[in-house]
């Protein structure tokens, strides 16, 4: 009797440990609230995106536009198994992008025009898919060739001031310069960097921002970006360890969060040029990033990048922008201002 209680407790325990392991391992799996929202937020540019696509070779309004095209960073980083169905896709869309949007300079065509940065940040999306799968060279042999006609083409018209755009051609010329063994290369790299450092707008000794209009401009504050610029700012610093660039994007921070309302997730445009004159003084917060970076490097403001619903609602600005803009966001900036954010995890989950 006593030889079968000492086998049943035996086997009780043994359940008990089993169970106790398995649910470990279950809650080791288990997507926490950030993540899952972000992965819902995700599979909905997804399924969009995928209902936009045109087997003639891109999404959306792709024909007469490459913004549409951009939507491959975020396939990149969305599909972690980057399974044959995307592959083929992006394939497909590069190779309709360079023949057919790609201008004989390099330039890529937005509204009828080269743009310089839709082609940089169709650049960027070019590398991030080379380095994800090097294997498409077999496919499109000469995508390098078309790559750097692009990277000649930004050189030969830089912007005139540094803002969104420079810092999104920073982004480019990081990669192009690790890339390829071009001294022009890494040459405009150092010019777009210092460019950016000299043209930096100090407001006191700790805030500032880039500007978004020429030096003759008495305003050059166009509030709105600086959503973009410190998406662009902070992704670089994501792929680069830039001390001194770093210092600019802190005063960058500071001036956001200082007439930015983390209550309501609006933005006060109030000194901005197109807002100072007319009646509209607060605009949404529509690029959920941001209140991350705030965190991460000002370590302010955490208790609502923390919070689920201020998530939520950030999502939805960024959709509803999405929406008045016919989704052109949705296809250049989704990976930038929202996706990206499941790198910061370990940050928001604690």
């Amino acid at each position: 009797m006593r030889l079968l209680v000492n086998k049943f407790l035996s086997s009780i325990l043994v359940f008990c440990i089993c169970t106790f392991i398995l649910s470990c391992y279950d809650n080791k799996d288990e997507d926490s609230d950030f993540r899952r929202i972000l992965k819902e937020s995700g599979a909905e540019v997804h399924k969009k995106a995928d209902a936009a696509w045109n087997q003639i070779g891109g999404w959306g309004e792709f024909e007469n536009d490459i913004s549409y095209q951009e939507i491959i960073s975020f396939y990149v980083h969305y599909d972690k198994h980057f399974n044959l169905e995307t592959r083929t896709k992006i394939i497909v869309s590069i190779l309709f992008s360079i023949s057919n949007l790609q201008t004989a300079e390099g330039g890529y065509i937005q509204n009828g025009k080269p743009s310089y940065v839709r082609t940089s940040q169709y650049l960027t999306g070019l590398l991030l898919v080379i380095e994800r799968d090097a294997s498409i060279y077999n496919k499109i042999p000469w995508l390098d060739e078309s790559i750097k006609k692009s990277a000649y083409w930004l050189i030969a018209n830089t912007k005139g001031w540094a803002g969104n755009q420079t810092l999104s051609a920073l982004i480019t010329f990081s990669l192009l310069k690790d890339k390829y063994a071009e001294t022009q290369f890494s040459e405009h790299y150092d010019f777009l960097r210092q460019y950016l450092f000299e043209d930096f707008e100090d407001r006191g000794d700790s805030e500032g921002f880039w500007p978004e209009a020429p030096k003759t401009w008495s305003n050059r504050l166009l509030t709105p970006y600086l959503q973009t610029q410190i998406m662009f700012a902070g992704y670089y610093l994501e792929l680069n360890s830039d001390p001194e660039f770093e210092r600019y994007f802190l005063k960058l921070l500071k001036f956001f969060s200082n007439i930015a309302n983390f209550d309501n997730l609006t933005l006060d445009v109030s000194s901005s040029y197109s807002y100072a004159d007319g009646d509209e003084h607060f605009i949404n917060l529509t690029a959920p990033v941001t209140l991350i970076y705030v965190c991460k490097y000002l370590d302010l403001y955490c208790e609502y990048a923390k919070s689920e619903s201020t998530l939520r609602q950030h999502i939805q600005n960024f959709w509803g922008d999405a929406e008045r803009n016919n989704y052109l966001t949705l296809y250049t900036d989704s990976y930038y201002r929202m996706y990206i954010m499941l790198n910061f995890e370990s940050l928001i989950v604690n």
